[in-house]
Formats: C-alpha cells, structure tokens, sequence
C-alpha cells in the first residue's frame, strides 16, 4: 500500500480484514495500482459557508485551515483542536504521552498529518499520525508489518521544520534541525518505509516535492541555489550574483522561488517560476511592486501566489493582482480564502 494511501485508506476503513475490502478501497477511493495519480477529491464548495466568524481562544497558536476552508485547527495548552466551520463542532484530539512537534493539512483532503515527539527510554522519537477531519479517526503510520514508522532523535534539540508531500506520489519528505541549524531530511517511502537522504547534506532551508515523480525540491544554503533531485542536479542558479529562497511548488509542478532583496536579506522583491519537469530557461519573473518577508509569501497547491503586506492588511495575488483586504492579523490562506483573527474571532473569508 502506498504511503498516502495508507494515511487516507487507514482514516476511511479502520481495520482491513478481507481482499474485497482492498479491493474497494484501492478502486473506488484511490484508483488502480498502476495510476499513481490519485484522483483529487471534489471540493464541496456548496456545503462550506462563505464567510464565517468563529470563537477561538486567545492563547491559539498553530492555526490552520483546510484546504476548503471545511475545517480549521489549532492548538492551545499542547492541546490540538479541529472544528468544522459550518457546524462549528470542536473536536479535542488526543495527543497521549507525546507532544505535537509538527502538523500540516494534506494540500487536496480534508486529511491532518500529526508528528509527535515522544520521550523514549534511551532517547525521543517522532512518530506518525493522520485525521481524518470526516470521519473523527486518528491512525498511527506503519508499514505492512504493522512496524511503526518512526524518527530516532539525537537529543530533544531536534525538531520537525518542514514537511513535504504528495498525495500523487505518495511520499512525504521530513526536514528535522538541531539547535545549530543544521538539518536532516528522511523520505517515507510508498510502503511507509524510512529513508535518509545522505546526498542532501546538511545545510538547506526550506523543501518541496514534485507532484509528478518522486523528487525532491530544496533551498541549498551553502551555494545559494535550487536543487531539483536527479542524477545530473548540479543546482540551479537563477541569477549571477543574486541569492533565491525556496517558496515553495504547486499540484502542477511548478516551481516557485524568491530573489533576496540587496536592500533587506529578509524581503524577496522577485518570484520566479517554471516547471520542474522542464528547463528553468522557460522561466518568468513577477517583480513585487514592494518587496515583503518570504514568510508573508503563499504558494497554494492550486497555483495561486499570494503576497502579504501586513502594514496594509492586504493580501495580493501576484499573478493577476487581485487584492483582498481583511482585519487583524492574518493566520491562513487556503485554496477559497483567508482566515485572520479580528476582534477575539477567527474569521474565514472567501476570495
């Protein structure tokens, strides 16, 4: 069973006990075999509210939307929450002996990927989780041995910063760093298999996954360059003399990187784009118009970028220059929308 498949096959049917129950999950919900592209589930924009305001604590960190704006999630007190918009039923989900160190919505379900740092006998670990927002059910990642997937830490120093995957390929990358900033990076096979990835090395920032194939997409800090994973990656220099972040890759393949401002390290004043799965020379620039902090940079798994000037609170789309006005302090941007906290409320707003 392949990796994501078993995350939503897993959250769908608890316990298979017969080839006709694979069977039908392997047809009806995820394809055949041989078709690794697994057909995106419909978006159900006719059940979903169009503007909601919703209580939330003052003290939420962490928050979240799904990819439909259906669901969102926080967390308070250690403590994870998913409420469901519409009803604005609150469900508390239980965490046990271990800690979130990370989380992330799938880019295409209503599906919630959970790490959780554990305190072991000789040393923590990470261990794997899915929810499945619709069905209420949490389920632990293991192979087809029933062996747990999990990530043997050095010391508690080490955290979980980045999460990559696809629900096509069915892999996720794992980025965890130590107090030195200094990372490794684990791949979770199609058969919930541990990898590292020793050819990376050690010194990256943010990453990404193609859609399409099983490859990797990182920010290489030493060399300033994009790598896109293959037997000829030498790295991708963009500009001679300009130094480029990682922003991140859409459903399409596309890949989306930020020139560093001379002015300000910490602002891209550039995006530019082009398709892993071809020549970076077929590539196009966006200049922003004022440049901002990579972190108020979005890239949707739909293709939509979006920049976010706080000072304004507006948000732009940089590729047709739409602009969306909102209150407070912005905390999501899905496919339908952005949500921000305004006046002790979360509210969700569509485009």
């Amino acid at each position: 069973m392949k990796f994501i498949k078993r995350l939503i096959s897993w959250t769908i049917i608890p316990v298979i006990i017969s080839f006709s129950i694979l069977f039908y999950v392997e047809n009806f919900y995820l394809g055949t075999e041989k078709n690794l592209n697994i057909n995106k589930v419909e978006e159900k924009d006719n059940n979903i509210k169009k503007d909601v305001k919703l209580d939330i604590p003052a003290s939420a960190d962490n928050i979240g939307v799904s990819y439909n704006g259906e669901y969102f999630s926080y967390i308070e007190d250690g403590q994870l929450s998913i409420v469901e918009t519409n009803s604005k039923k609150n469900k508390t989900i239980d965490i046990n002996d271990g800690e979130i160190n990370y989380s992330v919505w799938l880019p295409d379900r209503n599906i919630f990927i959970i790490a959780e740092k554990v305190q072991g006998q000789n040393s923590p670990y990470l261990r794997f989780y899915s929810y499945d927002s619709e069905r209420g059910e949490k389920t632990q990642l293991a192979d087809n041995n029933n062996k747990k997937t999990i990530i043997n830490l050095q010391s508690s120093g080490y955290n979980i910063k980045d999460i990559a995957l696809s629900t096509s390929t069915n892999t996720m990358y794992v980025r965890i760093e130590n107090g030195y900033n200094r990372s490794i990076v684990y791949r979770i096979n199609t058969m919930a298999e541990l990898e590292k990835k020793y050819d990376v090395g050690s010194d990256i920032e943010k990453i990404g996954i193609m859609n399409s194939e099983d490859r990797l997409i990182y920010e290489d800090n030493i060399n300033h360059k994009i790598h896109i994973e293959s037997k000829q990656d030498q790295g991708i220099s963009i500009e001679e003399g300009r130094n480029y972040s990682l922003l991140g890759v859409d459903e399409g393949d596309i890949v989306y990187t930020g020139r560093v401002s001379l002015d300000n390290e910490k602002n891209i004043d550039r995006i530019t784009y082009w398709n892993a799965g071809e020549s970076n020379t077929t590539r196009k620039e966006l200049d922003l118009q004022i440049p901002v902090p990579k972190d108020s940079i979005y890239v949707l798994n739909n293709g939509k970028v979006f920049a976010n000037y706080k000072d304004k609170k507006v948000l732009r789309n940089v590729i047709n220059g739409k602009e969306y006005a909102y209150k407070g302090k912005l905390t999501s941007v899905y496919s339908g929308g952005i949500a921000y906290i305004y006046n002790g409320k979360l509210e969700i707003k569509s485009f």
